[in-house]
């Protein structure tokens, strides 16, 4: 068991944990025997993250040399517990989480739930840069959980079959 079950099993039915001070957990669950795990940041955007086993061909390669189709390529590989409030989780998990974001040119910022979640008034001016329409382009698109679950399910489609 990775780490994410004991992320999701304290979600629980709740909209979102805080996991730490800047990420919240919305989503995941198990797909293939994979688990993933859906998340939003205070700046506006998701992250999705797939727990590999040690025994996975790519557990001890860095994500600039895993060769894997997702949105925006694949931009973490690490163990879980740099993503986790070392309080959150008392079980030590040996689990390495592979990772991708939606915080990319051409992706958009929810800056409205980043607000609800973190309770920010002012996101842009906390990271000293405007989000927006206008940002970087007028075509930015929010990508959304159901999104984000279909990008780590095929991710994890493409986990499997590179490991078998």
């Amino acid at each position: 068991m990775s780490c994410i079950s004991e992320v999701l099993k304290l979600k629980g039915d709740k909209e979102y944990l805080m996991i730490n001070p800047h990420v919240v957990a919305e989503d995941g669950g198990i797909y293939k025997d994979y688990e993933y795990l859906i998340t939003f940041n205070d700046m506006g955007f998701r992250c999705g993250y797939v727990a590999i086993k040690q025994d996975h061909k790519l557990y001890n390669d860095h994500y600039d040399n895993m060769d894997l189709n997702v949105h925006g390529g694949v931009t973490f590989s690490n163990k879980s517990d740099h993503v986790l409030d070392p309080d959150l989780i008392k079980t030590s998990c040996a689990d390495k989480w592979v990772g991708f974001d939606a915080g990319h040119a051409y992706d958009g910022h929810d800056l409205e739930l980043s607000k609800k979640y973190f309770n920010i008034n002012d996101v842009p001016n906390k990271y000293g840069y405007i989000f927006g329409p206008n940002s970087m382009s007028t075509n930015q698109e929010v990508r959304t959980k159901e999104y984000m679950i279909e990008q780590c399910k095929e991710l994890i489609d493409q986990l499997v079959d590179m490991n078998k």
